[in-house]
């Protein structure tokens, strides 16, 4: 049986590879490159010795990969390689020649061609298009890539592989982000408690399609739209999913090979759901973070996406057990509410939760006021400002317990979307509310300063007016008084009085002589 032939690059490196040839993992530099230099497709090394089948930015520093054949499953470096049988199908096999991966057509293939737009085709003798990874996304859309009814993007990856997010046309066809965990789906991409109109999106739209152009616009079918910040340049684009579950647009700065976000989803982490996992609850501090409430522990030290779990145990048995609640200032956990009561008081609501067994908090909000049971805790966040606070049932035996250890628990299980840090909650709970009373006495003593310095400025000011208008006055009145004591004469009576004398007695009048 005659050997495979191997890729033998031509030119540096070809941007096809004909029938009956191959790739190898052993011999990863042999890879195909677009005509332009923009990708390169072939073995990509996670390590020494695994590997991915992908399609990678060449320029960029750090070789990001926009396509993978095998994010799931790496082959190993001896052995590995991916062929184009002469049958039309090609097929990526490990080490031991297990399938790994593979696609077919009924007509057959001659060559895999990787295009100037970093898509794979496979082609037929005529050149018509028999497949293409252009209809099979994994975390990244490339311009002019879209995103159909079944072509989505997941965020899952080797290093992270408990990131369940995917980007997708959901059942009222709009473009959506959701937390596809293994035992629990939700929508929050748009603000899923809003409509779609509020959203400004269009549900039930006849087609299910939206791109990325060379210039930085993203639209799709259900009115869905934004810009890079640096819309209207065609330079290297990439539309991602990030494990963290943020969908972020990035731009290539090709003088040194780094990205820049252009574009995000949230600017505030910490809506997106399931960041923290189970009981989790994120915040910023200032950095994004996770924490546990008091009396839970964190799952996983090396994986906060999966979340807390009560260092007690809540039965629902009668044996009496009492119940007490811990508060958590600013807290708010979206979902699972067992129930909600408006215009209700605090303790109303406390005793509602510990009347029902499947309550395990409650979320109280002062403004309006609001009740809301929770059967769950899933999405929690602490907001600064936020009008309500989170109350964890716990025993109160093990709260009294464990008073003297709050900030041990609070210190202990403390996590980061990017990497760890400490973040004490009981120390930073009140720190922040000292800060907030310290910015508040500056403000007053700042507002009493600039209304006594303004109260000063107005009474010299009307001193100065009062003084100024007050020697005019004077001035004018003394003018009045010697005006007024003048009196005009007709001819006739100067005539008259001229001649009869009556006028000396009244006036010292000297004619002229001549």
């Amino acid at each position: 049986m005659p050997k495979s032939k191997s890729f033998v690059p031509v030119a540096g490196h070809a941007n096809y590879l004909h029938k009956g040839s191959s790739l190898s993992a052993k011999h990863a530099s042999n890879v195909l490159r677009s005509t332009d230099g923009t990708f390169s497709f072939g073995f990509y090394n996670l390590s020494s010795t695994v590997f991915t089948l992908s399609i990678w930015f060449t320029n960029s520093a750090d070789k990001t990969i926009a396509w993978s054949a095998n994010q799931d499953r790496p082959v190993h470096e001896s052995g590995s390689k991916v062929m184009l049988n002469k049958d039309g199908s090609m097929v990526l096999t490990d080490y031991d020649g297990t399938v790994v991966w593979q696609i077919s057509s009924s007509a057959e293939a001659v060559r895999a061609e990787l295009m100037d737009s970093g898509n794979l085709v496979v082609k037929d003798q005529g050149g018509s298009i028999l497949w293409q990874s252009f209809d099979h996304p994994t975390n990244t859309l490339l311009p002019m890539q879209p995103v159909t009814a079944t072509a989505k993007l997941v965020s899952t990856d080797p290093s992270h592989p408990t990131s369940y997010y995917t980007l997708r046309f959901d059942d009222r066809y709009v473009l959506s982000l959701a937390y596809d965990g293994p035992d629990i789906f939700n929508l929050y991409w748009p603000n899923p408690d809003q409509s779609s109109w509020t959203n400004y999106r269009i549900s039930y739209n006849r087609s299910r399609s939206g791109v990325l152009d060379k210039l930085g616009k993203f639209m799709a079918s259900d009115n869905t739209t934004f810009y890079a910040s640096d819309w209207g340049l065609e330079i290297k684009r990439r539309l991602t999913l990030d494990y963290d579950g943020n969908l972020r647009l990035y731009s290539l700065n090709e003088s040194d090979g780094s990205w820049y976000n252009s574009w995000m989803a949230f600017s505030q982490p910490c809506e997106i759901h399931g960041l923290c996992g189970w009981n989790g609850i994120c915040a910023y501090t200032p950095k994004i973070g996770c924490s546990c409430p008091p009396g839970y522990v964190v799952s996983d030290p090396g994986d906060w996406s999966r979340g807390c779990k009560p260092a007690f145990n809540l039965t629902c048995s009668n044996d009496g057990q009492k119940m007490s609640f811990v508060r958590i200032p600013q807290t708010d956990f979206w979902g699972f509410d067992m129930n909600y009561v408006m215009s209700t008081s605090l303790h109303a609501c406390r005793a509602m939760c510990l009347a029902s067994c499947s309550c395990v908090a409650f979320v109280y909000k002062v403004y309006p006021n609001g009740c809301f049971l929770k059967s769950d805790l899933f999405n929690g966040k602490t907001v600064s400002g936020y009008p309500g606070a989170a109350y964890i049932k716990v025993p109160q035996s093990f709260l009294s317990r464990s008073q003297a250890h709050v900030s041990e628990l609070a210190n202990r299980h403390v996590c980061n979307a990017s990497k760890t840090q400490t973040f004490n909650y009981a120390t930073q709970s009140n720190k922040g509310t000292g800060m907030m009373w310290y910015y508040y006495y500056c403000f007053l003593a700042a507002f009493f300063l600039v209304e006594l310095c303004f109260i000063a400025f107005g009474w010299w000011f009307m001193a100065k007016t009062h003084s100024a208008r007050s020697a005019i006055w004077a001035a004018e009145e003394g003018y009045r008084v010697v005006t007024d004591h003048f009196r005009r004469f007709t001819y006739k009576e100067l005539r008259r009085d001229c001649y009869s004398g009556s006028i000396g007695t009244r006036l010292q009048l000297v004619w002229p002589k001549g």
